[in-house]
Formats: structure tokens, sequence, C-alpha cells
């Protein structure tokens, strides 16, 4: 049997406090933990016991704290890539439960070679695991990758992933070309774009459920710093989706769906009463729209050959601020 992969933990981050600190001790506490705990801070600040538990975990060696400017999922996780030493990087949110053996159950399935990435099982703050003879898709819809319920509890070959909880073969990701630097904020989509993408490259993602944890949800900071999708003017929340509807070509009906969704967005039980906000999420849906025919025209922000360079050992002692 081959050796165990080195597994590195990447936790990107945005304006969590105490959850966070909770979050890196229970994977501390992990019986069979990871190399190293990457944290991806994007945040400006901390309240002061925060940053002072941050710094101690970092002095300590227990954690790598990088600092980044300017908040950004996708360029956060491909930092934690580049800066990572493991040859699996195992990405989780930073208000999780792990499950006593996450870390193990992740590293296991690489000693198939014929695993590129593994999804793990994800409980939501709302969700129990459905039971095993359930189905794994929404109405049984297994034509459809984004039927997948990441709550399932049978092991299979899949075409999607979520980012709190999953994990690639290190270099299979950088020559995939990470993570689409354009998805800004929200990000709404960047993971179905970039398991599209992975699985193009020739790579197989599988989902283990026994590489489990719960997802808090927490209420404060993450994406939820960036208002309600339901209430704001903000295209932050809509804008990845129609990039997604761009970039991805096998999609069925993909401009079908890209004109009709600002209309049916505006279609929901929460509209229905609450008329007023109609005109707010049609005009966050267009701007969404205007936003991501400027991305696409743009082009992907993939890593590049020379950023795949940057990230070999050698190349990696440069600090991240």
């Amino acid at each position: 049997m081959s050796p165990s992969p080195i597994v590195s933990i990447v936790i990107p981050t945005f304006n969590r406090e105490i959850v966070l600190i909770e979050t890196i001790n229970s994977l501390i506490e992990l019986e069979y933990r990871a190399s190293e705990i990457i944290i991806v801070d994007q945040s400006i600040d901390h309240s002061e016991p925060v940053t002072i538990a941050l710094e101690e975990l970092h002095e300590s060696g227990q954690i790598l704290w990088l600092r980044l400017t300017t908040p950004s999922i996708p360029n956060a996780m491909n930092i934690g890539a580049m800066k990572a030493s493991g040859d699996i990087v195992l990405y989780v949110d930073d208000d999780i439960v792990p499950s006593s053996n996450l870390v193990f159950e992740h590293a296991n399935r690489y000693l198939d070679s014929e695993v590129s990435a593994v999804a793990g099982q994800v409980i939501q703050s709302w969700e129990t695991a459905l039971p095993a003879e359930h189905s794994s898709y929404r109405d049984g819809n297994e034509r459809d990758p984004d039927a997948f319920q990441f709550n399932s509890s049978t092991a299979t070959k899949v075409r999607r992933f979520i980012g709190c909880n999953v994990s690639f073969r290190r270099t299979k990701l950088l020559q995939a070309g990470g993570f689409d630097n354009n998805f800004t904020k929200v990000a709404y989509r960047f993971e179905a774009e970039a398991a599209e993408r992975f699985v193009g490259h020739g790579n197989t993602i599988v989902f283990e459920p026994k590489a489990s944890l719960k997802h808090l949800k927490q209420e404060s900071g993450g994406t939820r710093s960036y208002g309600n999708h339901l209430t704001s003017l903000n295209p932050s929340h809509t804008i990845g989706m129609y990039y997604y509807y761009l970039v991805v070509k096998n999609q069925n009906k993909r401009w079908f769906k890209l004109f009709t969704s600002p209309f049916k967005a505006c279609i929901t039980k929460f509209h229905l009463r609450h008329p007023w906000y109609i005109p707010v999420t049609f005009l966050s849906n267009i701007g969404g729209i205007i936003g991501a025919i400027g991305l696409w025209l743009k082009g992907q922000r993939l890593l590049s050959k020379s950023d795949i360079h940057g990230a070999c050992p050698e190349s990696r002692e440069d600090n991240v601020e």
C-alpha cells in the first residue's frame, strides 16, 4: 500500500471572529492531523482577543497566518494552494465543526491513484445526513450535477464540490489553473466553474461521506458581509451566476437561463410577501449581467505557468501581505 499523502489545510477567512479560533482549535485537536494549517485572512482587522489568539497560534507554529488586503475567495484559495507544502490541499470554511476522522478520510481516498479530488460530506446547520438508501440527487435527477446533495451518505463519483469541504492533489489543481479570480466578492458559482474545468482536464472527483463536517453558516462575516441577496441592490450576489453562464459552455439551455434568470429571481415567496423588493432584485440581476459580460470579455483569470512555477517548494518563502 502507498504511504499516506501529506495534507495541508487551507482556511480562507473574511470578517470572522471567535468561530474562526474555534474552527482552528477543532482541527488542531484531531487525532489524525494535517501537516499544516494555513489561514488566508482577508479581514481588515479582528477584535483584540482574536488577534492575540491568531498571533499565538502563528508564533507557536500551529498555523501559518497570511494576511491579504483585498477580499477574494478564489484568490485566497489560490494563494493557499501555492503556499501549501502538502501533496494534498484540503479546503475548509472558517465556521465548521469537523468529524473526528475528517483529514484521515480525505487522505485515505488518495491511496487510489485515479482520485484527483475528494468532495467531503457537508451537513448544513439545518440538515442531517441522508440515509444510505436515499438518493444522492434531488428528485433522483442524476443527469444534473447541480442536483447532488452533499449531505448524502453514499460514496460516488461527482462533478461538483462545495468549497467548505474539498481536497485536491495540489499539482493537479495548479495544472488546471486553480480558481478563476474573476469570481468576485460572493463568488457565486466559482466552485461549479472550477469543477467543470478540473474534470475537463481529465481529473476525477469522488464524494466521500466519511470525510464529514458540519457547516455552521454564521450569520455575520464571510459572504454574509455583502448583505442579503433578496434585499440588496448590490450585484455582488448575481454577477457570479451570469459569469458562469457565459464561461461554461457545456450547460443545458445556458442562454435561456441567462436571459430569463432576472425575471425568475423576482418570482419567489419572499417577493410575493414583499413586492416592493421586486425592482431591487431585478436591477441587481441586470447589474450582474452587465458586470459578468465585462469580466467575460476580459477573459478568465486563472493561475499562469509563472504562478505555478512560483509555487514550487524552492520558491515558497515569499511573504504574502
